[in-house]
């Protein structure tokens, strides 16, 4: 496989001001058995979080042996916009949410810039989750209770394996992803005011992956930090898929895009028959994945 890294996040001890992370045991569990999944696929990764959580992290992967893992300490206070994400809070008494991991995302990829690989991507760490995955993907789901502290619940592995990203590099080719959602779950009026655009987004960009070939990934970044800044000047606080959605609307030729429509799969109880087998859902990209772009290149 063409020399690919993975760079993710672990922040779960960020309850309240000033970055108002969710307080749930559950996605703090979720996220524990999912970024063990994560391992399963052979890849470099490596994972930042703060020094808070270093020492149980670190008790994890080795008991695990999550040995693609490489754990590093990057506090969401270090971020370069942290100090004005915290001043337009408490200015405005708005944004009560934690954007500084969401924009994080984009300064870790930085961090782990490397020209020695031909792929570099963010991934959510709790991207392994059977709210957007069908069961065909989870050799354990027969065993699965559904409660969070439970490891068959998550562990789709079947999805999270050493083809997963060669499929998604012959997919991308020498551009950058963006798998985007027909939804408009951001308020694009807004965006369009604060990045001073004039665009329709037809779709958004979403944030479980991102990156793509080594080639876009600092332009990709450069522009994000300039688009990050003009809309904190505005004492406006974007949210990160927002921002890179503009990007793409702006110079489309550099993404591959896969659309969909709902975050719903197959084996979601209680959806119409119109959800279920007429629309593209997001787990239909690991599909045609799977069915189009694995080799054994």
């Amino acid at each position: 496989m063409k020399n690919t890294k993975l760079v993710t996040a672990f922040y779960t001890e960020i309850h309240g001001y000033p970055f108002y992370g969710h307080e749930e045991k559950s996605r703090h569990e979720r996220y524990l058995h999912s970024m063990r999944v994560l391992n399963n696929m052979g890849i470099k990764m490596v994972c930042y979080c703060n020094n808070t959580q270093l020492g149980l992290l670190t008790d994890y992967i080795n008991k695990f042996n999550l040995n693609n893992i490489t754990l590093k300490v990057s506090n969401l206070s270090d971020s370069p916009f942290a100090g004005k994400m915290k001043e337009i809070k408490e200015k405005t008494n708005n944004f009560k949410f934690y954007h500084e991991v969401d924009w994080n995302k984009l300064f870790l990829l930085e961090k782990e810039y490397d020209e020695s690989y031909d792929y570099i991507y963010w991934i959510d760490v709790g991207l392994s989750h059977h709210g957007i995955f069908p069961k065909k993907y989870n050799p354990n789901s027969h065993l699965a209770t559904g409660m969070s502290y439970d490891f068959n619940t998550y562990s789709f592995t079947n999805l999270f394996n050493e083809d997963l990203f060669k499929g998604i590099n012959n997919f991308v080719g020498n551009r950058l992803l963006s798998l985007d959602n027909e939804l408009k779950f951001h308020n694009v009026d807004e965006l369009n005011r604060v990045l001073e655009g004039n665009f329709r987004f037809n779709n958004l960009s979403v944030g479980g992956i991102l990156g793509g070939h080594i080639s876009k990934i600092k332009w990709l970044i450069d522009k994000f930090n300039l688009m990050g800044e003009k809309s904190l000047s505005k004492n406006v606080i974007l949210n990160h898929e927002a921002i890179i959605s503009f990007i793409k609307e702006e110079t489309p030729e550099n993404f591959e895009r896969f659309v969909f429509q709902t975050w719903y799969h197959e084996d979601t109880e209680g959806m119409s028959d119109f959800i279920i087998k007429e629309q593209i859902h997001f787990s239909h990209f690991f599909d045609m994945i799977n069915e189009k772009h694995i080799t054994n290149n």
